[in-house]
This record gives structure tokens, sequence and C-alpha cells, in this order.
């Protein structure tokens, strides 16, 4: 779900999800939110200090906090 973390249209994840049959709506399941940051967490494993601090840290901030930080590429 780009759209949550890294700015990506709404319509890329309806589109991806009429694409496979699945509903989009599904996001709003109280299961996904914490799928999604499970996902997010497994994510981070890629990176390694120093080159990324940064922006390892304002991930891990936004998960932590739970605000809705735009992830930016690295």
């Amino acid at each position: 779900m780009g759209h949550h973390r890294f700015g990506h249209s709404h319509t890329r994840w309806t589109s991806f999800c009429r694409a496979y049959g699945i509903d989009p709506e599904l996001e709003h399941h109280p299961a996904a939110r914490i799928q999604r940051a499970a996902r997010e967490i497994r994510s981070l494993a890629t990176y390694s200090p120093p080159a990324v601090a940064l922006e390892l840290q304002r991930r891990l901030n936004s998960l932590i906090d739970g605000t809705p930080t735009i992830w930016h590429p690295v």
C-alpha cells in the first residue's frame, strides 16, 4: 500500500486490487494495520546505518508513534 508510505496515488492501489480481484477496502480491515506494520518493520531490516541512518530513524519513528509519514526511497 504505497500510498501510505511513499505517497503513491490511492488510484494505484485501487487499480492493483482490481487487477488481482481484491477488495480495495481491505486496507480498512482492523488486521490490515498490523500486517502493514509487520511488513514495514521487515522492510527496514534491509537498511544498514550509517548510510541511511536518517531515513531509517524517520521510518522507525513513524512506526512507533503512528504518524502517517511519507517514506523517501533510499
